[in-house]
């Protein structure tokens, strides 16, 4: 799976930093393994530190490594 091209693949909603918003978002697609085109929503990192597919524990790791992470 690709994910998208921001500059903070934990800024889901690419404002700029990562908060409650894109905790809300992981949130919401949690255990999600549907793609919408060529992503899905919220899969930032797996267990080799890449987007794996699915929203699971990785992620939500990551999105907590980088909370409050400005861009």
């Amino acid at each position: 799976m690709v994910s998208f091209n921001f500059n903070n693949p934990a800024d889901l909603n690419n404002d700029g930093d990562v908060d409650v918003v894109d905790l809300a978002l992981l949130g919401e697609n949690w255990l999600n393994n549907k793609a919408k085109g060529d992503y899905v929503l919220g899969d930032i990192s797996g267990s080799e530190g890449k987007p794996d597919g699915v929203v699971n524990l990785h992620d939500f790791a990551e999105l907590s490594r980088q909370y409050l992470a400005v861009d």
